[in-house]
């Protein structure tokens, strides 16, 4: 045994020192034998300096940097002041950790001439719309309102429609989300519309809203959605062209739904579904044509497939079958096969292609005397940017009804064209063409409209 000195006693002393020091700063060693690609201490990044162990933490994000002038370039946070998130609160991928607000709205006037089955009409459109829009880690809110208001040639300025929406989604946690819809709408039908029944000159007022709450679960690629929701339709007076007014309480109807799906991801980009839903319509009286009310129960259950590649494709396509029961046997029992699909394309930022078709099953029907309705529709949507400041539009649609125990059915076909030219960033110059074709119980009909106009946006 070498004998101690005293320059041995130093070094082994200050050899203790830096081991305790060592030990005070780094509280734990993290488990691996110490290489790169198994050692978290070398894997887990950069950590804040509050973080102490290191065990609850994720890596500092990396701040990009923006140019102030040419020759200074400083961080996107300046000077640091934005407090640091750890990456295990980004449920969202992409979202932003502060939270943002943004305002759009639109104002859009409108000159229309419409030839029709009443002859020539003139009028003009003002439409108003704005939306907003707040996004923060793990959540999104995006309300939107809109109204059109005519003035007619011939009659009084009045509103044709006015809605609002809110939706919202919510993050709770990397797997499970939860996502709000809600919705209210006040409408009224024109003058002398194919829509109303024989004997009435002015339209319902009809105010429409609902609400609907969505939880969705992920467990690896398989998910499930568990939803619930209620409407409600409300009809006020109708003008007879005799005089005097009739009540539509019969038309007044409350519906209550939930529903639950099963997915799972099949390949990239795609998930395969099935689902089972229950509704519960209640009218507030008794239908004028059978004298009972129409209230129901609604058994739907349908199989498809949904996907999302890119932002380039995004559609859902089903297949299925629903059955409804109503509470009196008068109505007889309503079932019928669901086809449902929608479908977009935007390969680039140029062209944006939507196609869909659907179906709806309806109660009875007071001006074809018909128990219920069947409801097929199918449409494409078509916008093509020429260049930074043309914009062609285009619309094709078509619906048949088949009319339950009165063996006819009704068709309705439609076209339309229109052209964008942007004067700025702010002004549009709008001029659309709208063709429709009906062939209804009460007789077919077409109808022709032009317009032109301006709107203004954010």
């Amino acid at each position: 045994m070498l004998p101690r000195t005293r320059n041995s006693r130093t070094l082994m002393l200050g050899a203790a020192s830096l081991w305790f020091a060592a030990g005070f700063c780094v509280p734990g060693f993290a488990a691996g034998e110490g290489s790169e690609s198994n050692n978290p201490d070398l894997l887990r990044g950069t950590m804040p300096a509050s973080c102490y162990g290191a065990a609850f933490c994720g890596p500092i994000p990396q701040h990009t940097t923006r140019s102030v002038d040419d020759d200074v370039t400083v961080p996107a946070y300046a000077g640091d002041q934005q407090p640091v998130v750890p990456t295990y609160y980004d449920f969202s991928p992409g979202g932003d950790p502060f939270p943002s607000t943004q305002a759009d709205w639109r104002l859009a006037l409108r000159g229309a001439y419409r030839v029709d089955r009443n002859g020539t009409s003139y009028e003009i459109v003002v439409a108003p719309s704005v939306n907003l829009t707040h996004k923060a880690r793990a959540r999104e809110v995006v309300f939107g309102a809109s109204a059109e208001i005519v003035a007619p040639r011939v009659s009084s300025v009045r509103v044709r429609e006015v809605e609002a929406t809110l939706n919202g989604e919510l993050a709770l946690s990397r797997n499970v989300t939860g996502e709000l819809r809600a919705n209210i709408g006040v409408s009224q039908d024109d003058p002398g519309s194919s829509s109303l029944p024989a004997g009435v000159s002015t339209a319902p007022i009809v105010v429409e809203g609902g609400a609907e709450a969505v939880a969705t679960r992920r467990f690896g690629s398989f998910f499930t959605a568990l939803r619930g929701s209620i409407t409600r339709e409300q009809h006020g007076t109708s003008g007879l062209a005799a005089g005097g007014t009739q009540s539509n309480t019969d038309r007044n109807t409350t519906g209550l739904e939930t529903g639950l799906r099963l997915g799972n991801e099949v390949a990239a980009h795609v998930d395969a579904f099935i689902e089972g839903a229950v509704r519960r319509d209640l009218y507030d009286a008794a239908s004028r044509t059978y004298g009972v009310k129409a209230d129901s129960w609604s058994y739907i259950a349908k199989t498809g497939l949904t996907g999302n590649w890119h932002d380039v494709l995004i559609g859902e396509v089903s297949v299925g079958y629903t059955y409804r029961n109503y509470d009196n046997s008068v109505f007889g029992n309503v079932h019928a096969a669901l086809i449902d699909a929608s479908v977009t394309y935007n390969p680039d930022e140029t062209v944006a292609i939507t196609t869909s078709v659907g179906t709806e099953l309806t109660a009875d029907d007071p001006i074809t005397g018909a128990t219920s309705r069947i409801n097929y529709t199918a449409g494409i949507d078509a916008s093509y940017l020429i260049n930074e400041r043309l914009t062609l539009r285009g619309q094709l649609g078509a619906e048949l009804a088949v009319l339950r125990n009165t063996g006819q059915t009704e068709t309705e076909f439609s076209a339309g064209t229109g052209a964008d030219f942007a004067l700025n960033p702010h002004t549009d110059l709008n001029a659309d063409y709208d063709y429709v074709y009906a062939n209804q119980v009460s007789g077919a009909s077409d109808s022709h409209t032009v317009s032109l106009g301006v709107t203004f946006k954010r």
